[in-house]
């Protein structure tokens, strides 16, 4: 009998246990949690290279994250540039880029000149960010070798070996460029073009990066000539081309290399949460500057 009683009990407990576990809010917890109020801020973005005739600078503000508005870019903010402490140059809004511009101008690259983007917008604290030009390193040697190389893939694709000789007893840190360009002549004008042409490596040591960057510091080769081997699917030697070899600072060698990782984690449920490299004091965002420099290929 007590057997008998101790099963029916022991039943009455699993049918009760396997009710409630099917139970959608047994394997739930709801946690309320209080989002601050956000601040919004000015947000910057800008790469001034010696390389640019005129410097862009994106502004806009910031959101917090339950914000469904869209991120506002204000007209009317005052934007300055200076050299050393003293102004050389401000910025207009250009309606057609949605984003501050100006020429540049003589001098821009003095290597170790510090430069310092100082942003104002209506109802926002003041924000500014300061970099100090690199040295510009000279290209030695940019060869192109038609079905030189093979892919990632397997496939035999041309190949680009590209030698610099990297400054000693300093950080370093690099990203490669390559375009076409060259004119067509359709008398009486004559028009001139330019386009990036994408650039692989097997190279574990070098990145992926906006605009069809390549970038990578000077870790492996300190003060040494390095010999970097790229590839590309595009037919390199039946093209006028010039290689891009910018010397970045660290600020944004950092940013470049935290955004395509942020590029790549987006959307991943199981990629680790990546937070982008920002330099801007009073906001957000990047301003970094390079020194380009550039060797013709197949002229």
């Amino acid at each position: 009998m007590k057997n008998s009683s101790f099963l029916l009990l022991f039943f009455a407990a699993l049918l009760v246990l396997i009710h409630t576990g099917c139970n959608e809010d047994s394997f739930s917890q709801v946690v309320e949690i209080d989002i601050p109020q956000h601040q919004p801020l000015t947000v910057l973005n800008g790469h001034f290279s010696t390389s640019d005739k005129t410097f862009s600078l994106l502004v806009s503000s910031s959101r917090g994250i339950l914000d469904t508005a869209a991120f506002g870019l204000p007209k009317n903010a005052a934007v300055t540039l200076l050299k050393d402490g003293v102004p050389v140059t401000d910025f207009s809004w250009k309606e057609e880029s949605f984003k501050y511009a100006s020429t540049s101008f003589t001098g821009f690259g003095q290597t170790g000149a510090l430069y310092r983007l100082e942003v104002s917008v209506p109802g926002m604290p003041p924000a500014y960010a300061e970099q100090t030009m690199p040295a510009p390193v000279e290209i030695q040697r940019a060869e192109v070798k038609p079905d030189g190389a093979i892919s990632a893939d397997g496939d035999r694709v041309d190949g680009l070996t590209v030698d610099i000789k990297d400054p000693a007893g300093v950080e370093n840190y690099y990203a490669v460029q390559l375009l076409v360009r060259d004119t067509v002549v359709s008398p009486p004008d004559t028009f001139a073009y330019e386009y990036r042409v994408f650039l692989d490596t097997n190279d574990p040591l070098v990145s992926y990066a906006e605009n069809q960057l390549l970038i990578f510091s000077d870790a492996s080769f300190e003060g040494k000539t390095a010999s970097l081997n790229f590839y590309s699917y595009d037919q390199l030697d039946r093209q006028k081309m010039v290689l891009r070899l910018y010397a970045l600072t660290r600020e944004g060698y950092l940013y470049l290399r935290s955004k395509e990782d942020y590029e790549n984690a987006n959307g991943n449920p199981f990629a680790e949460p990546v937070t982008v490299f920002s330099n801007v004091e009073g906001g957000y965002g990047i301003f970094m500057v390079s020194a380009a420099t550039e060797k013709i290929i197949n002229p």
